[in-house]
């Protein structure tokens, strides 16, 4: 038997658990899934990159320029997909603006009211799942800005000085790079886990 008072939350919890995530249409799907692809190969070179300055900052010889110069190499590469990433993102972006204008005119051609009112609909929360991917994109840009200033401070620091004591003297920009790796591979997951979500994977 269940209890009166516990029947509204049990009620709202069906509810809820009929919602569905919003599977955006498969022209959307196949550019988010580029953006995916890049995702994949750019949190590996954050990760790589990092590992690399890790071993710089944790080597004790006189000489750390061959662990600087595999790191400024990681940093370029690092740099290279960024750059792509930014590519792909932007040409996304344009095809996305322009199918929603499509899917408008589109819509405006429907004859039946209900039919034209109910995919309206839809379009629109198509649109609002893709500005909620903005938004987690633009977390991630956040995240990735200080952790990449901190790797060019390091770059720049140890250019002309690559002794211990110009490690040393880099080590507060090694420190924070090193610890900004987490919070943007967290938020470089979570576009990734809500470009799933918008794909149906």
């Amino acid at each position: 038997m269940i209890p009166r008072h516990a029947l509204p939350l049990m009620i709202v919890s069906l509810a809820l658990a009929g919602c569905t995530q919003v599977v955006v249409p498969e022209k959307l799907a196949t550019s988010l899934r580029s953006i995916q692809t890049e995702l994949a190969l750019g949190r590996g070179e954050v990760v790589q990159t990092t590992d690399a300055l890790r071993n710089l900052r944790e080597n004790k010889g006189n000489d750390v320029k061959p662990q600087y110069v595999t790191f400024t190499q990681r940093l370029t590469q690092l740099e290279n997909k960024v750059g792509g990433m930014q590519i792909v993102g932007n040409i996304s972006r344009e095809k996305a603006n322009a199918f929603f204008k499509d899917w408008e005119t589109q819509i405006s051609q429907i004859q039946d009211e209900s039919v034209a009112r109910s995919t309206e609909d839809r379009r629109k929360q198509t649109i609002d799942e893709y500005t909620k991917l903005r938004a987690k994109i633009q977390e991630l840009r956040e995240a990735y800005t200080p952790y990449y200033a901190s790797m060019n401070d390091v770059r720049n620091a140890m250019a002309v000085d690559t002794t211990q004591q110009g490690a040393a003297a880099a080590r507060p920009a090694m420190d924070k790079a090193i610890d900004g790796e987490k919070t943007v591979l967290e938020r470089l997951d979570e576009v990734n886990k809500t470009i799933s979500a918008m794909i149906g994977a």
